[in-house]
């Protein structure tokens, strides 16, 4: 059975292995046992592809290095006592007065 062909190269491989069996009742049994193998089926060959895809963008992105964070030096009074104002009124956001404050 092809399922279990493609089941066991999945065992055997760091690739991802996905598959798009088409053809409802008659593709039961090898739905099966790529459930049992952990092997992705999409019902649609256009849903594999986005599948894969997105894993390849994913691995790209993992592959990025890690980016430095800034530190910018503030005056933490400042900020405690901004947003000691802010809160009670319930805002998201800081006006742009509030704001050079909490930088400057």
């Amino acid at each position: 059975m092809t399922a279990e062909v493609i089941g066991e190269i999945s065992n055997h491989t760091e690739k991802p292995v996905v598959t798009s069996f088409m053809g409802g009742k008659r593709i039961e049994a090898s739905l099966k046992v790529m459930c049992q193998r952990k092997v992705p089926n999409y019902s649609f060959p256009e849903k594999a592809i986005s599948a894969v895809e997105a894993m390849h963008k994913y691995t790209l992105w993992r592959k990025k290095p890690i980016p430095e964070i800034k530190r910018i030096p503030v005056q933490r009074e400042e900020v405690v006592s901004v947003f000691k104002k802010v809160r009670p009124a319930q805002r998201q956001s800081l006006g742009e007065d509030e704001a050079k404050q909490v930088i400057d």
